[in-house]
């Protein structure tokens, strides 16, 4: 009897590296497996957040209902929605966040389409460069995630962004700054000031008569003064005499002008007669007070924010942008200062890396997997990167592996790699149950950081059988799995799509696609009759029962 099986890539532009089947258990949360990764790294753990999650369910939706439209899904954008097509819940991460009642739209999102589990599109988005520093992100510390028929989306998000949209305080509101006489000062202590002005910064109006010299009088002295002029002061009608008190008293022009040039106490004016008009409602005050006021303001008075300001929260909130800035430091150290992946000593790596969108290395089609070093932001300079090699780990030594090709931020094809993460692709896969040692000469701010870590790739769970290498009947135990691999080709670099199996009907014949390279094969049954894979027409073994 024949068993078609379609096994490999479904092509597709959205950002899914593909394969097939978790190695884990369909019963372990995505949440827990998430963090155990993030563990290993030695990254805060995420937690759940419902809206996170509505707007996560609401993309896969939109994605998986999409993905068979026409034209066909390979169009359709993973993070970007179309208004107007079925299930449309928001043009980007963002938006589709603040609809489903998250409190900001400053998220990032994770999306995949395949027939695998929760932990299986975990690994997969893990072995995508871009898509792992997503899950690797320093500052995301809460997700929400969602599967809608084979579409999986992954929403992360901020906790304390979360409270500061929802309560923000009064220290990370925007405002402008008060030009107080060329030095800009804060709104709250602008105001402290006009709530605490002291009686002798108020301006007065001297007396509008001045004194012969010119010499300024007090307003409230010679008012007094008008009422009750000494009679010594008045004009007797002989000699000189002033008029004054507006023009309703004559003075003894002598008399006035000894007044002028010894005032007596409080008769002087003494103010400068400049003012200003500051606060709400307006207050005159003298021009040498605000003067002082404006040139001694304390620092903690100054404003010495940027004026820039940011506006990501559900309600129309404009925030400093230094506050974020603090905020998000903050949450940086909360992470070690390198992040590594693999992880030291991980196990069960994947040996190979096929797709991404965008693709980081688009003239591979198959590749080994990528080694990333992140470091963390809240370290201060910028980081040089010495040196990153791997090495095969071999009963003769260490064995160095020469193709590789090492991405940054200026190289990146995609621009979406910054200052401060570098990869290491490997250009041929690893192979399979294999340790190696990874080496990096990293520069952070004028230190030299030496790593050296290991990791071992996956188990492919059965017997290997390198199919361009083995005779075209090959001899299997029925009940013991193997792993029939085809080393990637120019020609060949991954197995065909379609494989046929022809054998005897008391025979039982499972596969399972491991990767795009290797099928893991198992028999039941007792005759001695060959089981015939066909793949594609390309390539033709038979599996023959052991003992016959």
């Amino acid at each position: 009897m024949s068993e078609p099986l379609s096994h490999l890539r479904q092509n597709s532009s959205l950002l899914a590296f593909l394969l097939f089947c978790s190695q884990t258990s369909l019963s372990d949360t995505g949440l827990e497996y998430l963090n155990q990764l993030r563990t290993q790294a030695w990254m805060v753990e995420f937690r759940h957040n419902n809206p996170l999650a509505a707007a996560a369910g609401s993309h896969a939706y939109y994605l998986d209902i999409n993905r068979n439209a026409t034209p066909p899904y390979l169009s359709i954008s993973a993070h970007t929605e179309i208004k107007g097509n079925p299930g449309f819940s928001g043009i980007d991460p963002g938006q589709r966040a603040l609809n489903a009642g998250y409190a900001h739209k400053l998220v990032k999102e994770n999306a995949t389409i395949g027939k695998h589990d929760v932990r299986g599109a975990i690994d997969n988005l893990m072995g995508a460069i871009y898509h792992r520093f997503t899950f690797l992100d320093f500052a995301a510390n809460e997700i929400g995630f969602s599967l809608e028929g084979i579409s999986q989306v992954f929403k992360l998000g901020r906790s304390d962004l979360q409270q500061l949209c929802n309560q923000p305080p009064a220290a990370a509101l925007s405002s402008v700054p008060v030009n107080c006489l060329g030095t800009p000062l804060t709104q709250n202590y602008f105001t402290q000031l006009c709530n605490e002005i002291p009686p002798h910064a108020r301006f007065r109006k001297p007396w509008p008569e001045a004194c012969p010299g010119g010499t300024l009088l007090n307003d409230g002295y010679m008012e007094q003064f008008c009422r009750q002029t000494p009679p010594q002061a008045i004009f007797s009608g002989t000699g000189r005499y002033y008029t004054i008190c507006h023009g309703n008293q004559q003075i003894e022009a002598e008399w006035l002008e000894d007044f002028c040039r010894t005032p007596p106490t409080g008769a002087n004016y003494d103010q400068s007669g400049e003012y200003y008009e500051i606060c709400e409602p307006l207050v005159r005050v003298t021009a040498e007070w605000f003067r002082e006021s404006c040139r001694s303001a304390p620092d903690w008075g100054r404003y010495t924010a940027s004026g820039n300001y940011l506006q990501f929260c559900a309600n129309p909130v404009k925030l400093r942008e230094e506050y974020i800035e603090q905020l998000t430091r903050f949450r940086h150290k909360e992470n070690p200062e390198i992040v590594l992946w693999p992880p030291k000593d991980a196990v069960n790596i994947p040996p190979a890396f096929y797709a991404e969108e965008p693709d980081p290395l688009p003239d591979y089609e198959v590749s080994g997997y990528p080694l990333s070093v992140q470091v963390n932001p809240a370290l201060n300079g910028a980081p040089s990167l010495e040196s990153f090699t791997l090495h095969k780990i071999t009963d003769q030594g260490l064995e160095r592996v020469e193709q590789v090709r090492l991405i940054n931020a200026q190289n990146d094809p995609n621009q979406r790699f910054t200052h401060r993460q570098f990869a290491l692709f490997p250009l041929q896969r690893l192979d399979w149950n294999q340790s190696y040692l990874a080496n990096v000469k990293l520069k952070v701010n004028g230190a030299l950081r030496l790593l050296n870590w290991t990791f071992t790739t996956q188990d492919p769970g059965g017997m290997l059988i390198y199919l361009n290498q083995s005779p075209n009947i090959i001899r299997i135990t029925p009940g013991v799995n193997y792993a029939l691999y085809w080393p990637p080709t120019v020609d060949l670099p991954t197995l065909p799509a379609q494989v046929k199996a022809t054998h005897h009907p008391k025979i039982r014949v499972e596969l399972t696609s491991i990767d795009f390279n290797t099928l893991r094969v198992r028999i039941q049954g007792k005759t001695c009759t060959p089981v015939t894979l066909q793949f594609s027409g390309i390539h033709k073994i038979d599996l023959l029962p052991s003992g016959c």
